[in-house]
């Protein structure tokens, strides 16, 4: 496989934001500049075996979101947010020197890259969501009950984070328990495991391994909207976009939902391709190869067909 990277640190207010930076083709100023954020818990070794099968010229930002991977931890008593998170990506931007910027989103990371894209139209120039539609969605009567639930859970993991123990694993347990915690989602192999361990987890004394993400995740609260509220945030969408969904993956909406959001994104997009494609939730990890020729055609059919560029600085 392509080890074509390098570790870059961004520093950010309570401390380091950590990337993986690939460059793909020449060294060209004006290549596609793509921001590329992993789902709940998972770190940037998610994109490890698709990033090298991209065939156009790019720089692609695999970042380790806070609280996960190599990343910093939020301070104490402070709620992950999907907020916070779109000025950690902002950060990451400025870090970079880019003011015209593409992302590529794995479940969660799709739904920032979604939110991102909306708060600031005009610096986005496309965005594909592997294995997501859209950011959750919940009707107006249960959203306090909703919010109620999360800062319940906060509360609670924040005390366990008090305590001074630390479990550790054997790698071979580690392994094991990153594939159990991930059959909620859907299969994840082995070598798929051990990838995400890379940067998932620390290696102790005595040859054991902790795992690296912060346990308030557990309770990271995304914005709550209704499917009204969060249409009218897809309003101000002028990018590009491909979604790809997994057939076996997850499915947060019916299908009707589904329907509705294929429709807005169809309308407001500049450009809008869905594909479905056999797969669990992990596919662009488990199988990139099945999923990297739809990008690859996405990206020639948007630009490349036409000699046009893009992600220019």
């Amino acid at each position: 496989m392509e080890q074509n990277w390098r570790e870059e640190i961004v520093e950010v207010p309570y401390g380091q934001i950590a990337c993986k930076v690939w460059r793909k083709g020449t060294d060209n100023e004006n290549c596609c500049k793509i921001i590329a954020i992993h789902g709940w818990q998972d770190n940037a070794g998610t994109f490890d075996c698709l990033i090298p099968l991209l065939n156009f010229d790019c720089v692609v930002v695999a970042v380790d979101m806070p609280g996960h991977g190599l990343s910093s931890h939020l301070p104490n008593g402070i709620l992950y947010t999907d907020c916070n998170y779109l000025l950690d990506i902002k950060r990451v931007i400025d870090h970079f020197g880019w003011t015209k910027i593409s992302f590529m989103g794995h479940s969660m990371g799709g739904m920032i890259a979604l939110y991102f894209a909306s708060v600031f139209p005009d610096e986005v120039e496309f965005i594909i969501c592997l294995d997501v539609l859209k950011p959750l969605t919940c009707e107006a009567t249960k959203i306090a009950e909703s919010i109620q639930t999360t800062l319940n859970t906060f509360i609670n993991v924040e005390k366990k984070i008090l305590s001074p123990r630390t479990q550790t694993y054997t790698f071979a347990e580690a392994t094991r328990r990153l594939i159990e915690a991930h059959s909620l989602f859907g299969l994840i192999t082995e070598e798929s495991a051990q990838i995400l361990l890379k940067r998932g987890a620390s290696k102790t004394e005595g040859n054991c391994y902790v795992f690296n993400r912060d346990l308030r995740l557990r309770s990271l609260l995304f914005t709550r909207q209704t499917d009204e509220t969060l249409i009218s945030y897809f309003s101000r969408l002028k990018c590009n976009l491909l979604v790809i969904i997994a057939e076996k993956g997850v499915k947060h909406d019916d299908d009707e939902v589904q329907k509705k959001f294929l429709k807005v994104y169809s309308e407001y997009a500049k450009r809008f391709k869905f594909v479905a494609i056999d797969g669990e939730h992990h596919i662009h990890l488990n199988n990139a190869s099945a999923v990297v020729p739809y990008i690859n055609d996405f990206i020639f059919d948007c630009y490349l067909k036409n000699g046009d560029v893009h992600n220019g600085v």
